[in-house]
């Protein structure tokens, strides 16, 4: 008796806990209504950083991507332009801190614009790091250094 007793409260708790969980709206209105997200990093609960893009190909020159970032657990954010990567889809973001992170580039057509960029302030300013024909969607780091 005691065990069906346990059993039921805790499924009890278990159905009260997972149902009574609601998703809610974030960063709604931030970026332009035709671009979507396409990355999310989340450093810790507070610091999240995703990157945003429209358009199809080839990308054109003046193309910019658009960086979010929230630094309170995603209730407030904001939406900034990488220039530095114009004429760039900016796809894959791995972020270190509230202030570094890197976003790997294609423009998804001829020349050689594939690369890596890095800020080091918050998504304010830009640093091309790496830059090959060859171009890479997706950026994996084990530490600041590797």
């Amino acid at each position: 008796m005691k065990k069906r007793l346990l059993s039921a409260v805790f499924f009890l708790v278990f159905y009260c806990t997972v149902s009574g969980q609601v998703w809610s709206p974030k960063a709604v209105g931030v970026l332009p209504a035709n671009y979507g997200i396409d990355d999310i990093c989340i450093v810790n609960e507070q610091v999240i950083w995703a990157t945003a893009n429209s358009g199809s190909t080839p990308v054109p020159a003046g193309y910019v991507s658009k960086l979010l970032r929230s630094t309170d657990g995603g209730e407030t954010w904001t939406a900034t332009d990488i220039e530095e990567a114009m004429g760039r889809f900016c796809w894959d973001i791995y972020a270190f801190d509230a202030n570094t992170a890197c976003v790997a580039t294609t423009n998804r057509g001829s020349g050689n614009k594939q690369g890596i960029f890095r800020t080091t302030d918050g998504g304010a300013t830009w640093t091309e790091v790496f830059n090959h024909a060859a171009g890479g969607t997706w950026l994996h780091f084990f530490d600041g250094q590797e």
